[in-house]
């Protein structure tokens, strides 16, 4: 095939998005489109390896084809894989390392992108970046392309030859029409799934058709040519720019950076202006080690922010010097790994180290992570999820025992139930459990971000059909991140303890403006008004009201840092003046429901101590199990101190 070095330009483009995207550089809010760039050069370049070889030959070697993909593919990844090993030991704490193991396994089998769809992962989500090969998704889709796509397209080629044009639009345009119709419904699965991808792989294949027309190839060498081409990198610019992740994804809108990846693809000129430029040599240099910047990238940012996080160190000079390293990295891995083993034949060796690296990998999840040689008992004891965190139930407290409270809010409510429940069972009371993690105890909101729809007015409501149905209830306790949904920003404590994801905002408004991002005033005042309506509805079912004030954030997670606390030294803690500002919002929510509610005072049992700091630990005990959710501990801890309010 004809070296087109254009499509290295393109493939710099795409890697660059993606690279400054992941880091958070300003104006790459849209940077994660740079995947869907290369899937349609990956349908493009491989029906045309396909097409070249058929027409030549009347045939097409199908073992040569898989075992050139393996070579390309494999080495590197494996590499990384190992290079990130020690790293993941060192760094994470040993649930974290199971999960990097299952990761990687998954990768090397080229199904990630079903295990995070299974796991129910968020790329978009705050906590994306700590997944180490979370990126390797794209990686699977390609690969699922690459064993399906030659054996269907090979079939029509030989029997359909004359439609197969026809056959790849409509394929396309039926792809397209599901991937949309999704995007209405799932996040999710319209993510990660391959059958809402195939379509942008589709577009590429269908090109090679394209640009043998007479049409394209007279305004190829014509001055629609520049025109067309600067109105792709236009295309593509105006995406990664002014789209951000809120946008839905893959979508209709995702045809607008697409299309001008189609343009340049088809009508560039390599003698005109801009076909030099996209041709540059640095800029085809970029492209040639996209590959190996692509997997070195992800994992070396995601150790960092868990390795940073631990220690609580953030200094933005640490970005532009890890982009620096990725970059060396990556030229090593393409010039002493992808194209050494690309060009010659190290099969056993490729397989050998395959088969240690899976082993490695399955060993970590056999063994839990190590946490023995990890932790001694007093430290691993403080930081298991199991030991620390609450379960999720739906009944608390006597079984067969009319219920009397509802527990309704967020996940910061979620973390009071194994707590509350061990306070029912001494009572001789029950609870019911009515909450749902990552919404305001309201009605009739819209995330904007994430693109919650009906997912939180749904459950809300449902709780209030449990209160209805259950006339022995008397009381409702209700919690939440109230200055996350109000504020919508996360947590920084002005003392290096900067919450992950601190870029991206949590946006919530009414239904009616989901297609309308309004100032974030008139969002804050209609958030607090659908949350006193949704306390108003409680109390018209005749339940008394409980309302706990907002949890004291840290930033840092504490869990992570108790583990890896390398300055002994150093307390972690949040400043009762940093607390009181961050609250501001939440007072004048609460201001509101004082006069008719009572209000468990959060602050009194956290923050108000000789040191004017609010605390993370008591007794060698955590009380958080996160940089914002209170543990089993720091639950009981306010509880206790409130059962006057609370049983009164």
């Amino acid at each position: 095939m004809i070296y087109k070095p254009h499509i290295d330009g393109l493939r710099c483009i795409a890697i660059l998005s993606v690279v400054f995207y992941h880091m958070e550089f300003l104006y790459f809010e849209g940077g994660y489109i740079g995947v869907d760039i290369f899937f349609v050069i990956s349908g493009y370049l491989i029906t045309l390896i396909i097409d070249e070889e058929f027409y030549k030959t009347n045939n097409f070697l199908f073992k040569v084809f898989y075992i050139r993909r393996a070579k390309r593919i494999f080495p590197s990844l494996i590499v990384v894989c190992i290079i990130t090993f020690p790293a993941a030991a060192f760094i994470l704490i040993h649930t974290d390392f199971v999960n990097y193991s299952k990761s990687v396994i998954s990768s090397l089998t080229f199904i990630s992108n079903f295990y995070f769809l299974h796991e129910n992962l968020n790329y978009f989500g705050n906590n994306s970046i700590l997944v180490p090969f979370l990126h390797t998704w794209s990686l699977s889709i390609e690969i699922q392309f690459y064993i399906f796509f030659p054996i269907v397209y090979y079939l029509t080629l030989k029997y359909f030859n004359d439609l197969k044009f026809f056959l790849l639009i409509f394929l396309t345009i039926i792809f397209f029409s599901l991937t949309e119709y999704l995007s209405h419904k799932s996040n999710s699965i319209i993510f990660f799934s391959p059958f809402t991808r195939i379509w942008e792989f589709l577009i590429g294949s269908s090109l090679v058709h394209l640009e043998k027309k007479k049409f394209v190839r007279d305004v190829r060498y014509s001055n629609l040519s520049t025109l067309l081409c600067c109105i792709g990198l236009f295309l593509i610019t105006i995406f990664i720019i002014y789209f951000d992740d809120s946008v839905r994804h893959p979508s209709f809108f995702t045809l607008i950076p697409l299309v001008g990846t189609c343009f340049i693809i088809l009508f560039v000129n390599l003698n005109s202006m801009i076909g030099k430029l996209i041709s540059f040599r640095l800029f085809t240099g970029v492209g040639l080690i996209s590959y190996s910047l692509y997997l070195v990238h992800f994992p070396i940012l995601s150790l960092k922010n868990q390795f940073y996080s631990n220690i609580i160190i953030h200094n933005s000079i640490i970005n532009f010097l890890l982009l620096f390293l990725i970059f060396v990295i990556s030229f090593f891995s393409w010039k002493l790994v992808e194209k050494p083993f690309r060009e010659k034949k190290h099969n056993k060796i490729i397989l050998i180290i395959f088969l240690f690296v899976l082993s490695l990998n399955f060993s970590v999840i056999y063994f839990k992570g190590y946490p023995n040689i990890k932790y001694n008992n007093e430290q691993f004891n403080s930081i298991d999820l199991k030991k620390i965190k609450s379960s999720s139930k739906r009944y608390l407290g006597i079984e067969n025992s009319p219920p009397e409270f509802i527990l309704l809010g967020d996940s910061h409510a979620n973390s009071f139930q194994d707590s509350f429940e061990k306070i029912l069972k001494e009572k001789n009371k029950s609870a019911l459990v009515g909450t749902i993690n990552g919404c305001p105890p309201a009605i009739n909101l819209f995330r904007h971000d994430l693109k919650y729809n009906q997912r939180c007015t749904v459950t809300n409501l449902k709780a209030i059909d449990i209160i209805k149905n259950n006339p022995s209830l008397k009381k409702a306790i209700i919690s939440a991140r109230w200055p996350l949904y109000l504020d919508s920003n996360r947590f920084n404590n002005e003392e290096g303890c900067i919450e992950i994801g601190s870029t991206k905002k949590v946006i919530f408004d009414h239904v009616k403006y989901k297609d309308n991002l309004r100032k974030p005033k008139l969002r804050q005042k209609e958030i607090h008004n659908q949350i006193l309506n949704y306390i108003d509805l409680i109390k018209e079912q005749g339940l008394e009201i409980i309302i706990i004030d907002n949890i004291p954030e840290v930033g840092c997670d504490v869990r992570k840092w108790t583990a890896f606390n390398f300055k002994k030294d150093l307390k972690l803690e949040t400043r009762f003046d940093v607390y009181k500002k961050r609250s501001n919002s939440t007072r004048n929510l609460l201001i509101n429901l004082k006069k008719q509610y009572n209000i468990i005072n959060t602050s009194d049992t956290f923050c108000k101590n000789k040191t004017n700091k609010c605390i993370t630990s008591q007794n060698n005990q955590l009380l958080y199990w996160d940089s914002n959710h209170l543990t089993n501990h720091g639950a009981e801890l306010l509880l206790n101190q409130n059962k006057n309010i609370i049983f009164k």
